[in-house]
């Protein structure tokens, strides 16, 4: 879903730092766990993935240990991503100025919250196959500003701004906190293991669609950020949401583009959003099937087979 999050790591660390580690973290870390992924899948091509992966290899104990604090993680992610919503819709909302960010009032953040999840909610129970061309569209919207961005934004790119390293003056570098960020952005490729039941032929379309995700995932981050740092080098003002500012700067950009990169912002928060209710759903039902949780949490529709 595009760069969203890395802006703190570029303010910390500098550019050069932060593009060495999109190269080293996802070759010693994301590869593995795609390849993991997709051996296991088609190995164990079961609702629930690495539970039942866990299962078989150690036991009911850590399957359930992984399970349950999978779910205990998602029900925290499930409560902040239409949060995070709104905050990239609120420069939407303000008036011309787009530093005026409307403030919604508390009771009309819970409505809108509650609506957000009852329609991710609502396009799971419609099944995986539509989840999935849903997914797909949403990351097409979502890395469309991205592409014009790169785009216009290529003619200025900066050889000495892309090799900045960390700034100055700031003491010892956080290299716990960057990556910790890069990490949490360039993980959960496992996730998708638990809909490996539901995949046609997964033998043959595991291990591409690993690898080609994860080349996305490389793309999204590095090209956008190659153009952001050349555009805007005061990496101190760098912090999350900092692309919509970056898309000023951009020739031919200006308010559209940024506009257009909230409207991303949001819309990869609701597909997120909806991929972990997905994946959660699918987790427990493997539990169930384990005996280590309510029998009820792992029926399925009789005629969509959705949890």
């Amino acid at each position: 879903g595009g760069p969203f999050g890395i802006e703190p790591v570029v303010r910390v660390m500098g550019p050069a730092v932060t593009l060495a580690l999109l190269c080293v973290v996802p070759l010693v870390w994301s590869l593995q766990e795609a390849l993991m992924t997709a051996e296991l899948s088609c190995a164990l091509p079961e609702m629930g993935g690495f539970v039942v992966w866990l299962s078989r290899g150690l036991g009911e104990s850590a399957a359930q240990q992984i399970g349950y604090w999978r779910v205990v993680s998602s029900m925290f992610d499930i409560a902040s991503y239409p949060l995070l919503m709104l905050s990239y819709l609120g420069p939407h909302s303000a008036s011309e100025d787009d530093d005026a960010a409307a403030i919604l009032p508390l009771g009309a953040r819970w409505a809108i919250g509650t609506l957000v999840l009852c329609a991710a909610g609502a396009l799971n129970a419609l099944g995986v196959e539509v989840v999935g061309n849903a997914s797909a569209a949403f990351a097409a919207f979502t890395l469309a500003p991205f592409v014009a961005l790169v785009a216009l934004g290529a003619p200025q790119l900066s050889g000495a701004a892309i090799a900045t390293g960390p700034p100055a003056g700031q003491g010892r570098a956080d290299w716990g906190g960057a990556l910790s960020v890069l990490l949490w952005n360039l993980s959960y490729f496992d996730l998708a293991g638990t809909f490996a039941s539901e995949v046609a032929d997964a033998q043959a379309s595991f291990l591409p669609a690993m690898l080609g995700a994860l080349a996305l995932a490389l793309c999204a981050y590095a090209l956008p950020l190659l153009v952001g740092v050349s555009v805007a080098p005061d990496f101190s003002l760098w912090d999350e949401g900092y692309f919509v500012d970056i898309s000023r700067g951009v020739h031919g950009g200006g308010r559209w583009l940024g506009r257009w990169l909230s409207a991303a912002g949001a819309v990869c928060a609701f597909a997120v959003l909806t991929s972990i209710i997905s994946t959660s759903s699918r987790v427990l039902v493997a539990l169930a099937q384990l005996g280590v949780a309510p029998r009820w949490v792992g029926e399925l529709h009789p005629a969509l087979r959705t949890p």
